[in-house]
């Protein structure tokens, strides 16, 4: 077996002295191509008017997608929690009930719309209630909350007045989140 040469001992003239590098036939690229596009691996000439128009139409779709989902910036005015108590107003029946959650949306919607970090959850029937030794109080009652940025209590109590809740004849108590700086 020899051994490779050295690289540093190879000479220019031995290199220049090799063969030139072969080329394939001329027919072997058409055959090659045939065989391609027998197989539906390549396709013939593709319209590249058409390619630039679909990715303009991908990168518009990316670009409205991304704006919709994008989130405003934090809001940095005060929290507020709105207690959501029953009012007077019958049960509702399940379409009723759904009409309601809607309109719950909705508003929430438009606060978001406004600029408003707004969020809420609706609380299932019954609570457990744990009072502190002599204590009492009752939280069953209580059906939903949301938290929602205010620049003041007023006008956490503004935004609490139009409330689906409200209109629809339920109490809502206004609490500001005493968060520690």
């Amino acid at each position: 077996m020899t051994a490779a040469p050295d690289p540093d001992s190879v000479r220019p003239e031995w290199i220049d002295a090799l063969s030139p590098a072969l080329a394939p036939p001329a027919h072997l690229e058409d055959r090659v191509v045939a065989g391609l596009r027998e197989r539906g691996w390549i396709r013939r000439g593709r319209r590249r008017w058409l390619d630039a128009v679909a990715a303009v139409a991908l990168l518009a779709l990316g670009a409205g997608l991304g704006a919709a989902w994008s989130r405003p910036a934090a809001d940095r005015r005060p929290a507020y929690l709105l207690l959501l108590y029953p009012g007077s107003a019958p049960v509702l029946d399940p379409q009723a009930e759904a009409e309601t959650a809607r309109a719950y949306g909705a508003w929430a919607g438009r606060l978001r719309a406004e600029g408003r970090a707004i969020s809420g959850e609706r609380l299932g029937d019954g609570a457990e209630t744990v009072p502190a030794a002599g204590s009492g109080g009752d939280g069953a009652a209580l059906q939903g909350f949301f938290v929602v940025s205010a620049g003041s209590a007023a006008e956490a109590a503004a935004i609490a007045r139009v409330s689906p809740h409200v209109v629809r004849g339920g109490t809502v108590v206004v609490r500001a989140i005493d968060t520690p700086r």
